[in-house]
């Protein structure tokens, strides 16, 4: 995944608006469609920022994930269903769901 495509997954797992995040970030609405499009990149500062309201590294969010076969697609419509009842979870469980996950996409990434 890009930078464009991680900033348009995490702001819709949050159900935020583009105007949302920009004001969490102190940016308008629109430059977060320039980001997500990839017509526009992030300041350092504003990465920072990003990365500090979704709760993610840096790293992460600048680091381009490969797709490939093996890559699970947190965007297929198939997963929807369990990603909204996400929300029924109390907060140790989404955090074992959470820790799952980046145990499995670590997995997928580095083949161990």
């Amino acid at each position: 995944m890009t930078l464009g495509e991680k900033i348009l997954f995490l702001r819709k797992q949050k159900k935020w608006s583009q105007d949302f995040l920009g004001e969490k970030i102190g940016v308008y609405g629109r430059r977060v469609s320039l980001y997500e499009n990839e017509k526009s990149i992030p300041s350092t500062e504003t990465l920072q920022k990003i990365a500090e309201v979704f709760d993610v590294s840096m790293d992460y969010l600048l680091s381009e994930t490969p797709k490939n076969a093996n890559e699970i697609n947190l965007n297929d419509k198939s997963l929807l269903p369990y990603i909204e009842k996400m929300d029924q979870l109390d907060e140790d469980e989404k955090n074992l769901v959470k820790s799952l996950i980046e145990k499995l996409a670590n997995k997928i990434r580095t083949g161990k």
